[in-house]
């Protein structure tokens, strides 16, 4: 039930492997104590580094402990411990969760050369920067693997034929989806979002899976190698939207026209509706810093202003 106890754990694991006793001594703070001087140190080189610290936390299987004491368990420790095995055998059991969060977090590094956590990858996925409710839902399914392509159509009997991509007769993924498929124009897509992400000077050329997904995590610096927030927040505003978008030309195909190979979207209509969806997040973002459409009005103007003309 502690804060960091995977942490703790590890220490105190560490700690009963060695054959030797050992022993804690409290030091005065700020006495010159060599060891305490080095220990205050680390913490203001943790505290001030951008990338976030790999701690291993494995502890070997002959030294787990597991178990409480029943004079110190109360009912909301033993709540607690309950959750945690739910959660353990629930990460178990989504081993592609995992690959996908390890393939955004290399995909996040490419672009900005940090390594996030899991909880930053998640929290991302969130980000009031992504528009729309039903894009932050899609991004979380993607990582999930929820949605009905490749491995979910595998499971079903009769229905495995439908986990190949028809057009490029391939397993189709979402990475094959978002990044390969000719069939859902992505190409077209990517290179309008690169062109108008260019006329904002922010040069985007790794449209890798990774990146895309990952596109909540943003830090791109101009030529005065200045942070700039209107350049993240057009970014993942802009990137999450068309992924959506991308997906949703997918379906179309697939289901409503049935896979029918003439009536892929052409370019021209891809163009306009991409111009489309680009002028109704303008009108959407202008209408956030209305009281009428937001009473609560958490956006700065200024913020809104730049990302578009600024």
């Amino acid at each position: 039930g502690y804060e960091n106890s995977k942490v703790l754990k590890a220490t105190i694991t560490t700690i009963r492997s060695r054959q030797a006793g050992t022993y804690l001594k409290k030091v005065k703070g700020h006495s010159r104590e060599e060891g305490n001087e080095r220990a205050d140190q680390l913490v203001g080189e943790g505290a001030s580094s951008e990338q976030d610290t790999y701690i291993n936390t494995y502890i070997e299987r002959n030294l787990r402990l597991s178990g409480i004491k029943l004079q110190s368990i109360t009912q909301s420790l033993a709540y607690q411990g309950i959750l945690r095995e739910e959660r353990s055998i629930s990460d178990l059991e989504r081993r592609s969760t995992t690959i996908n969060l390890d393939i955004i977090r290399y995909g996040i590094h490419e672009r900005t050369g940090k390594i996030p956590t899991d909880r930053a990858i998640w929290a991302s996925s969130r980000s009031k920067n992504i528009q729309h409710k039903r894009v932050r839902n899609f991004i979380w399914k993607t990582i999930h693997e929820i949605h009905k392509c490749s491995k979910s159509w595998k499971k079903i009997n009769s229905l495995e034929h439908r986990a190949h991509c028809p057009t490029c007769d391939t397993e189709e993924t979402m990475e094959h989806i978002l990044t390969e498929c000719r069939a859902t124009r992505q190409n077209i897509v990517w290179k309008l979002v690169r062109r108008l992400l260019e006329m904002r000077n922010i040069s985007w050329e790794d449209t890798s899976f990774g990146s895309i997904i990952g596109c909540g995590i943003s830090s791109w610096k101009m030529e005065d190698n200045k942070k700039h927030p209107r350049a993240d927040r057009l970014f993942m505003m802009i990137v999450s939207a068309l992924a959506y978008f991308i997906w949703c030309l997918r379906c179309e195909w697939r289901i409503e026209h049935r896979c029918d190979v003439e009536k892929i979207a052409s370019e021209r209509e891809v163009h306009n509706r991409w111009l489309s969806m680009i002028n109704e997040m303008l009108k959407t973002d202008l209408q956030s810093l209305s009281k009428k459409y937001n009473k609560k009005r958490t956006i700065n103007p200024k913020l809104v202003k730049d990302t578009w003309i600024g």
